[in-house]
């Protein structure tokens, strides 16, 4: 994850001196390629005002307090995985749990990034 946002900081798709991506590999895969309704809380949370969300290519996109958020997660019966970048922030967070229902991990990754910004706690 570390390197995956070093290359996008960078926007040379490069870390470490190694080529990642082509910096318009990234551009195109945290574009976005299809709207979703900003207010559709099936693909996240409306936690304050939220301007867009969309589809990337393999990434959920959407904005939180004023920064682009880039995601994706996914499980099974037993296991599921959150993974959710803030570029501009060089930040990632990931996490994982023993459960398939996302709803928790999802809140618990808002409630890092509120830390993290310095924002007031949510319910």
């Amino acid at each position: 994850m570390a390197a995956l946002l070093e290359a996008a900081k960078a926007t040379s798709g490069a870390a470490g001196g190694k080529r990642l991506l082509e910096p318009a590999s990234l551009r195109e895969m945290w574009s976005a390629q299809t709207a979703i309704a900003a207010d559709d809380e099936f693909f996240g949370p409306v936690l304050g005002d939220r301007h867009f969300a969309a589809y990337g290519l393999g990434f959920t996109l959407s904005d939180y307090r004023g920064h682009k958020l880039v995601w994706h997660g996914g499980g099974m019966p037993g296991q599921f995985f959150w993974v959710m970048l803030v570029p501009d922030l060089d930040l990632g967070i990931g996490l994982l749990g023993n459960r398939e229902d996302y709803h928790g991990t999802m809140a618990l990754t808002y409630h890092i990034l509120d830390r993290y910004l310095g924002a007031p706690a949510t319910d």
